[in-house]
């Protein structure tokens, strides 16, 4: 098995990421839900297209679940983000604390 690097995007992939989650944080602000969900889909295909070049990974996982509306599908994203890292020994710490706040939403509905 070939060692999964950390974070192995290239600054200009990363860039991409950021801006469309910027994007996507600001709609949310507009209380527009079709707004949020076209920059959402948006993220998706930015992640789509790094798991293309680089493979599946957990940041990638990790930071689709943040921005999913349900928090179901953000706990199965959070669930195989960990399992992922843990397989190929990388850090867990921030996946592992959006997890504990996501099942703290979810206990609280």
């Amino acid at each position: 098995m070939q060692r999964m690097q950390p974070f192995p995007f290239c600054p200009d992939d990363w860039a991409r990421v950021k801006d469309v989650t910027i994007e996507l944080v600001n709609a949310s602000a507009t209380d527009d839900p079709s707004l949020m969900a076209s920059r959402f889909v948006e993220l998706q295909a930015v992640l789509g297209e790094l798991r293309a070049k680089y493979g599946e990974h957990p940041v990638l996982l990790e930071t689709e679940a943040d921005f999913c509306d349900g928090e179901l599908e953000s706990l199965e994203l959070y669930n195989r983000a960990l399992a992922l890292a843990e397989a190929h020994q990388l850090p867990k710490d921030s996946i592992q604390s959006s997890l504990h706040a996501c099942l703290l939403r979810l206990r609280r509905t």
